[in-house]
């Protein structure tokens, strides 16, 4: 599991990425043709797609900083393919705005995972964020720990007392995909790719 960022940066990523929630249910069909269901994730996994439209190699014209082929190559390659995990920034979900993760109980031993804009857990944080119990700034170590998303409450929320927070976070994703094929566009460039991204938990 690395700590690796996907570049998202690359001037060649378009914008339109595809986000694609992954839900797992199973179906099973009587005889008389009713279905039994269960559902087997209580948060989604997102699939996304990513069009790299061209990477340039160094060398390209004079505005032409960095190898972006080189820049994607060696992170795919790092993470060899599908094996090891790594961060990226959702365009739509990356960052909390007075959030909502949960509300006090007054007991001790109280645990809040932090949530998305969406109410979905969030585990990898990018940054420090602020967490406020009815609208007051918290203050780690005094009031809470914090690991993998989890706050861990040093000072206990009075009962039905409203948790937010603010910060960015990424989701932790693989590629789906053990095969990188881009297209030579000119002598150096290369593109028409899909980049193809799914969550792990």
């Amino acid at each position: 599991m690395s700590g690796f960022i996907f570049p998202s940066s690359l001037m060649g990523i378009g914008i339109g990425v595809k986000r694609i929630p992954v839900w797992s249910t199973m179906v099973q069909t009587s005889a008389s043709g009713k279905e039994t269901r269960a559902s087997f994730q209580s948060s989604p996994r997102w699939r996304y797609e990513i069009p790299l439209n061209f990477a340039r190699v160094l060398g390209f014209s004079a505005q032409t900083a960095t190898n972006e082929m080189a820049t994607i190559q060696a992170f795919y390659q790092s993470v060899l393919g599908k094996w090891d995990s790594f961060l990226y920034t959702d365009p739509y979900s990356n960052a909390a705005a007075l959030t909502s993760f949960g509300t006090g109980t007054g007991l001790a031993g109280q645990t809040n995972q932090l949530k998305d804009i969406e109410g979905f857990p969030i585990y990898d944080l990018n940054g420090t964020p602020s967490l406020y119990v009815n609208g007051t700034l918290q203050v780690v170590t005094t009031n809470y720990t914090l690991s993998n998303g989890l706050v861990t409450w040093v000072t206990q929320p009075g009962a039905a007392a409203t948790l937010t927070w603010s910060g960015a976070y990424y989701r932790r994703v693989r590629f789906d995909m053990d095969e990188f094929q881009m297209e030579q566009l000119c002598g150096l460039v290369w593109g028409n790719a899909v980049l193809k991204l799914i969550s792990v938990k």
